[in-house]
């Protein structure tokens, strides 16, 4: 509990789950530890609360209550894998002062949590950090259309919201700060969509097992700025080429599970 010396106001709630951090929660569930219950509206008479993480709890399938929207002061909220299931109520649009927003479900696919319409995001016109990894987003039309409306994402993570190549079209790219993006365990067969290899501020992309077929992309080599690429567990079958040694900020290269053939290209060494 975090509180403002001058005023007494309690500016931050850090609640998530201890065992997150001390490894044990892949072995022994959430059922073991963590707070559960249904989440108090008295919450609301902590006013000025900027920072609200709840993430690693067990709330066993409630749905994320309506009235956390009304906590408007709040520039950083993590319900990241809490145990919470059902729609994402659109009223987290009323949150315009938040910078980090992590609501990712449950990475075993058991997770029910969705958004029927992603509309509400262009409300957050500060957000720089999201993360709905785990969320169906199936149903959320024209979602990226709707992410890229939000102009100041840095960090966008979408791994396993059954996204497709239908529901992926943008005509006009406004991801000009973002530095990561993950989209993995999607399905986007057989090649990527024209608006990813149009990112060139990209550090960090990770496309692990999402279909993909063919050629390492050709597109990709014009992000020179990649630290990080992750097209493992793909249906890739060409050699690797020589242009990968260009990248030479490079730090981690994960191609594996794929159908790469051919010998190593001599770039690689650069």
């Amino acid at each position: 509990v975090t509180c403002n010396n001058s005023t007494g106001h309690v500016h931050e709630l850090h609640l998530q789950n201890p065992d997150a951090e001390s490894g044990w929660l892949p072995y022994f569930g959430y059922e073991k530890s963590g707070l559960s219950g249904k989440i108090n509206p008295s919450l609301l008479v902590l006013k000025r609360l900027s920072h609200l993480d709840l993430s690693y709890n067990n709330f066993k399938g409630l749905q994320i209550p309506d009235f956390i929207s009304s906590l408007t002061h709040l520039q950083v909220l993590d319900l990241s894998k809490a145990g919470f299931e059902g729609l994402i109520p659109q009223q987290l649009g009323n949150l315009s002062s938040l910078v980090s927003l992590r609501l990712k479900g449950r990475d075993d696919y058991t997770s029910t949590l969705r958004v029927q319409d992603l509309q509400w995001l262009s409300n957050l016109r500060l957000l720089k950090h999201l993360d709905l990894s785990f969320v169906n987003l199936s149903n959320a039309s024209n979602w990226v259309e709707k992410v890229n409306m939000v102009g100041s994402i840095e960090e966008l993570y979408l791994s396993g919201c059954y996204l497709d190549s239908h529901t992926s079209l943008l005509t006009n790219n406004n991801f000009t700060s973002i530095s990561t993006l993950d989209l993995s365990h999607n399905n986007f067969e057989p090649s990527l969509p024209r608006w990813i290899l149009s990112i060139t501020t990209l550090d960090s992309l990770s496309l692990s097992q999402i279909g993909i077929s063919g050629p390492i992309p050709f597109g990709l080599r014009n992000m020179s700025n990649l630290q990080n690429l992750d097209l493992s567990s793909n249906l890739l079958d060409s050699s690797i080429p020589k242009w990968v040694g260009n990248f030479s900020s490079l730090i981690s290269l994960d191609l594996s599970n794929n159908q790469l053939n051919g010998s190593l290209p001599e770039s690689l060494g650069h």
